[in-house]
């Protein structure tokens, strides 16, 4: 029996998108934007660079968002704060273009360069520079996996006791599926709790 070929959907070239923040006076006195802008265009994949003095403000993301629409960029690099506080609203923002989630990098160039290296601007750039290629070299090299819906019939078994564990059955939680967890039993901790009692 022959095997039929799927065809692979040809995905589009990584376009990048790099966006520097000045972050009020957070970051730019302290880097040198302007430095880091020039070096962050000499690569080849980098289709736009531009300093924002606020990119997670209304303004910033409308202008990104205009930006990506037409110069056709499916890769973004903001250089600003941290991501743990700001990834999800950059997610959303650029959901309406077709940006799957792990196309978005968020470099923090607040806390890891300016407010922990006492150089000179110049040298700032540079630091900033290095971080944004090794951030460049991860989004060249993405292949979006394409996302499929499994419907979920019964309860889902989870193993473990520990945080992971309950987290996961939280989640699910929340989203109506029925778990049921699953730790090893170890009937010598049940006696000495009974015991502390």
């Amino acid at each position: 029996m022959k095997r039929r070929q799927a065809l692979k959907e040809k995905k589009p070239e990584p376009r990048l998108g790099i966006f520097l923040c000045e972050c009020g006076a957070e970051i730019a006195p302290r880097v040198d934007l302007e430095a880091l802008a020039k070096q962050a265009e000499g690569s080849p994949d980098v289709a736009h660079v531009e300093v924002l003095p606020f990119s997670c403000l209304s303004p910033g993301l409308a202008r990104i968002q205009e930006i990506a629409g037409k110069k056709g960029l499916n890769r973004f690099i903001v250089a600003g704060c941290e991501s743990r506080l700001l990834h999800k609203k950059f997610e959303q923002a650029l959901e309406g273009l077709g940006v799957q989630e792990g196309q978005i990098e968020l470099i923090n160039l607040r806390d890891h360069v300016a407010r922990v290296h006492p150089g000179a601007p110049g040298a700032l750039a540079e630091k900033g520079a290095k971080l944004i290629r090794a951030s460049q070299a991860w989004l060249e090299t993405l292949k979006p996996a394409s996302r499929i819906r499994i419907d979920c019939d019964g309860p889902v078994l989870i193993l473990g006791g520990g945080i992971a564990a309950y987290g996961a059955a939280q989640e699910l939680a929340d989203k109506g599926v029925e778990t049921i967890l699953a730790r090893q039993y170890d009937p010598a901790e049940k006696k000495e709790q009974a015991f502390q009692r």
